[in-house]
């Protein structure tokens, strides 16, 4: 049986809050242990931890762009352009800029709140839609 596009929207919607959730506490996990933690390193090496910490936020970007994509496919909307600077960010946050590159290092975190509420209004304009199908 074909997955309706009601339970599409919500299954969207909980794939990309899951991987918010998992993006924001990827960059929080790094952001405090380089900022409390960690100590002082020689210019050019990296802990251990460093490199998980980043691995790991690597993935959940991933996770993040491709549950952007997928969402914004479903609504109608071209994904990868989501997933492009989901993924594109960090690395160009790089770029010595500071303010500027925290700004981007952290802005594809807004798509969640772009995306999350065009699927909100597409999941209560579907539901209202179902309620309608089997009353009428």
């Amino acid at each position: 049986m074909a997955e309706s596009k009601f339970d599409a929207l919500v299954r969207a919607d909980t794939q990309l809050s899951r991987s918010f959730i998992a993006a924001v506490a990827a960059v929080l996990a790094s952001l405090f242990w380089t900022l409390f933690i960690a100590g002082p390193q020689p210019p050019g090496s990296m802990s251990t931890t460093t490199m998980v910490l980043l691995a790991i936020q690597l993935a959940a970007y991933l996770w993040y762009a491709v549950a952007a994509g997928a969402a914004a496919k479903i609504l109608g909307d071209a994904g990868w352009k989501y997933a492009a600077w989901i993924v594109a960010a960090p690395f160009l946050a790089q770029l010595p800029i500071p303010i500027v590159s925290t700004l981007i290092a952290v802005s594809p975190l807004s798509i969640k709140f772009l995306l999350g509420s065009q699927l909100q209004a597409a999941i209560r304009q579907e539901g209202f839609a179902g309620i309608h199908e089997s009353v009428g």
